[in-house]
């Protein structure tokens, strides 16, 4: 009897740490990250431009792989004349450890006296291992070096007189609206038949619509054109009184 009273006591605290058991899922401490498996994939692309809504060639690219916040894997490709590059069999990884990214610096552009100084708003596109599959496309806004405007008076004007060229890009705001995409040039009447120049440096590439606006003698004329500078170029645009 006493045997059976000793029992009792030590099921019962066994039916107990059992139902524990059951209600508790086993957590193992520091248990490792699923396995990471390397894919070879060609991680094809096209530097797209903002300003022309298209492909932008002679860019360097940069395809980095990063381990949690360590640099393990650098390359690069130049894009062909329509913009597209390609990376051959590059090793991506299936772990959240690894980060994958094309890269294209930026450049200021201050004082540039060629394409390869001028400047270029670059950036950084991650991307992941099915990602890879699509064509990828990091993003730039390439800028001119200079547009030069020249004012000559054909006729003598008079200090009431006016004129003034205004420059918009309209596919660059279509798709950076927040940025300046306008700019306007103009001369005011004198005697001297002289020729009147200004300029800009190191705005967003593309088309330019214009409108000018001309004041002789109290009678106001308008007309429009267009002018397209390409990346690293300079241009010259004459509004004639």
């Amino acid at each position: 009897m006493k045997k059976l009273k000793i029992l009792i006591p030590v099921i019962l605290l066994s039916l107990y740490f059992a139902a524990c058991r059951k209600d508790k899922p086993l957590i193992t401490p520091n248990e490792p990250a699923a396995a990471d498996i390397l894919e070879k994939k060609d991680v094809k692309g096209m530097v797209y431009n903002l300003c022309t809504d298209g492909g932008l060639g002679g860019i360097t690219v940069y395809l980095e792989i990063y381990k949690e916040k360590d640099l393990i894997f650098k390359t690069s490709q130049v894009s062909d004349e329509q913009g597209y590059f390609t990376f051959p069999q590059v090793g991506l990884h299936s772990s959240s450890l690894f980060k994958h990214s094309l890269y294209i610096p930026s450049k200021s552009g201050i004082g540039a006296k060629n394409k390869e100084t001028c400047g270029i708003m670059g950036g950084s596109l991650a991307f992941s291992v099915l990602d890879a599959d699509k064509l990828l496309q990091p993003r730039v806004i390439p800028s001119f070096i200079y547009i030069a405007f020249y004012f000559p008076r054909q006729q003598v004007t008079t200090g009431s007189d006016s004129i003034i060229a205004r420059f918009a890009q309209n596919t660059y705001h279509k798709n950076v609206p927040d940025y300046p995409y306008q700019f306007g040039e103009g001369s005011i009447g004198t005697l001297d038949w002289s020729q009147t120049q200004s300029g800009i440096n190191n705005y967003p590439m593309g088309l330019y619509h214009i409108v000018v606006d001309k004041w002789v003698s109290g009678v106001h004329t308008q007309w429009k054109d267009s002018l397209f500078t390409n990346y690293g170029d300079t241009a010259a645009y004459v509004v004639h009184w």
